[in-house]
């Protein structure tokens, strides 16, 4: 079921397809996101859970649509690898391998890891005695159970393309990023024999059967791996392709920047321009475990949260080099400081009657604002443009922790500002509009950007802000661009501080 990290690696997804649209209006794009069904350890667990594989499946991955519709997420495809057009997607990639020479049959044997659903090196797995005696073999490294596996197989030469690939993923900051895992990548390659590529039918029914072979069923990586082409249209004519970025994390590198290009080699097509890679999420710097009881349903996380709130959480905290760590008060406290304080409260302070009677965004050139003002402005103002330029630039490379830090650091100075003007005094009618138009325009300028990292809220700012849909484009988040005009209608705050 789904955890906090499935919503990252979804949510950091949404982020990149949000900051496209934003970059390039009205360009084709697509965010497909979906679940994988196939495969002994579905099998295994819809016999535990008495079910059928795809009354099991269909449970489950009605969790991950829920979950995605509540973290409010723009993809464009929701696949399962038990549609129809997908089973027709994997056979023919599957005909195009084999009419291409890199499929042939042989007998195989070897350790097979259920959980992992790929096939371990001996030294990889250890005998554990159970109760009552019995010996069980399982995975060294997670205690998780291996079985051994002698069969006739369909093999992939896969030791056709280890060099192809390396090649591949040692074209410099290209592929592989954040950079730190291109060693991960290139260790992945370890592996110099070839792959077995299907399972005994009898073994596993549960699976797309081989085409022309109903006695073996396709290797569940194989499969699900193709979904990124069945989105596309494949077999028929395809809406996009290469990838411009697939997300993965970390545990299944080699499954993408080994097996899948090598397939795709094999097939004849374009590999994915980018492979993001990201750490995994612990709780309380401790690993998830359903025996720890510690795994964190992030459906929970939304009801305390806000779906706004746990995406910010996360894409501040999340530094995608690393393993990052949940703490339920970190998150309220993260919340709190920043959404609460930093952005929604400065909103209200400055848009409310007492201080802006006529409820009017002002225009003014800079030149034209109140002399202290303007003075006091002086770093927040630089702040504000320098904002966009190294927005563009992290928004590009999936920084968005760094994003977060720059724009919550100038609305910090807007704060600072406008406390230290005193507005809810008596003052100058030029001192306040000066003061105002500044404040509004940081604060436009901010929540422009923030658009693909929390969209409602920025919606939200931008709504109160008497913003037209039409005015909060990129080439608009520049200070002093906005022409003004009449605030929108006061919607109260767009989140309330949240209590422990």
């Amino acid at each position: 079921e789904p955890h906090i990290g499935h919503a990252y690696t979804a949510v950091l997804c949404d982020v990149a397809h949000r900051w496209n649209r934003l970059k390039h209006p009205g360009a084709q794009a697509q965010f497909s996101i979906g679940t994988d069904e196939h495969g002994s350890k579905i099998f295994q667990a819809a016999l535990a859970a008495k079910s059928t594989p795809k009354q099991f499946c269909d449970r489950v991955s009605s969790k991950f649509s829920d979950l995605f519709t509540d973290l409010e997420l723009s993809h464009t495809n929701f696949i399962r690898t038990t549609d129809p057009a997908h089973l027709e997607a994997v056979q023919h990639f599957w005909m195009k391998i084999q009419d291409n020479g890199y499929i042939y049959k042989s007998t195989y044997s070897g350790y097979y890891s259920i959980t992992d659903e790929c096939f371990i090196p001996e030294e990889d797995v250890v005998k554990k005695i159970v109760e009552g005696g019995a010996e069980k073999l399982t995975l060294k490294s997670n205690g998780t159970p291996v079985e051994w596996i002698e069969e006739e197989n369909y093999m992939f030469r896969l030791s056709e393309f280890r060099e192809k690939v390396a090649e591949w993923i040692n074209r410099e900051n290209i592929v592989v990023h954040p950079s730190k895992y291109k060693s991960l990548a290139l260790t992945s390659l370890e592996m110099s024999e070839d792959l077995s590529i299907s399972r005994s039918r009898s073994r596993l029914s549960w699976g797309i059967p081989v085409p022309n072979d109903p006695t073996q069923t396709i290797y569940v990586w194989l499969d699900a791996l193709v979904n990124y082409l069945t989105v596309t249209g494949f077999p028929n004519a395809q809406s996009v392709w290469p990838p411009t970025c697939q997300v993965i994390g970390k545990d299944i590198t080699k499954f993408h920047l080994y097996y899948w290009p090598a397939f795709l080699m094999a097939a004849g097509l374009s590999l994915p321009q980018k492979v993001f890679i990201h750490g995994h999420w612990l709780i309380d710097n401790v690993k998830m475990s359903k025996s720890l009881g510690n795994v964190v349903n992030p459906s929970e996380a939304i009801t305390k949260f806000t779906a706004e709130g746990l995406r910010y959480f996360l894409l501040k905290h999340g530094n995608p080099s690393y393993d990052c760590s949940f703490n339920w008060n970190s998150c309220l406290q993260t919340i709190n400081s920043d959404l609460v304080n930093n952005v929604g409260n400065l909103l209200n302070r400055s848009t409310v009657e007492k201080i802006n009677k006529e409820g009017m965004y002002p225009k003014m050139e800079i030149e034209d604002i109140e002399a202290e003002i303007r003075e006091n402005a002086k770093k927040l103002m630089e702040m504000v443009e320098e904002s966009r330029e190294n927005c563009v630039d992290l928004y590009d490379e999936m920084s968005y922790f760094k994003i977060i830090e720059n724009l919550m650091l100038t609305m910090k100075e807007a704060n600072r500002l406008f406390q230290s003007s005193q507005p809810w005094k008596e003052i100058d009618e030029k001192r306040l509009k000066s003061l105002l138009f500044v404040t509004y325009d940081t604060i436009r300028v901010v929540t422009i950007l923030l658009q693909p990292i929390t969209p409602k809220m920025a919606e939200f700012c931008l709504n109160r802000l008497g913003v037209p849909k039409n005015e909060r484009n990129l080439e608009n988040s520049r200070f002093g661009s906005y022409s003004g005009g009449k605030l929108g209608a006061e919607r109260g705050v767009f989140i309330d501080r949240i209590q422990k």
